[in-house]
């Protein structure tokens, strides 16, 4: 493992490669065999690749946003099961307070931040 760290160049297509933006479903927060519980950030449910990236505060915090924000949209729905929320709504919620839910739309995704010929 020393001699591939050692010959990779950080920053690069070396063992440090950057990840494009993505999304992380509200299935994921959910728990089974609870109507009415959700978990946020090292808590959820994901692989060990993805946790690599969403254990960092800023999507722990964005997620903690989501969870609250849910759990309110389910008082105001009168929902039992968070399942149900209309997640349409919970998008709507989200867009009202300047949240980014679709990863293409953030500013890391757009080609001049990677650095490709041609971008403006």
């Amino acid at each position: 493992m020393g001699a591939a760290i050692a010959a990779a160049r950080l920053g690069t297509d070396g063992w440090r490669q950057r990840v494009e933006p993505y999304s992380i479903p509200f299935s994921a927060m959910t728990v089974a065999g609870f109507k009415n519980l959700l978990v946020a950030g090292k808590c959820i449910s994901g692989d060990q690749v993805a946790m690599s990236s969403y254990r960092m505060t800023p999507s722990c915090c964005a997620m903690g946003q989501a969870a609250g924000s849910a759990a309110y949209l389910a008082l105001r729905q009168g929902t039992e099961d968070i399942r149900n929320i209309d997640l349409k709504t919970l998008q709507g919620i989200f867009a009202e307070n300047d949240l980014v839910t679709d990863p293409r739309a953030h500013h890391a995704f757009a080609p001049q931040s990677r650095g490709k010929k041609g971008a403006e």
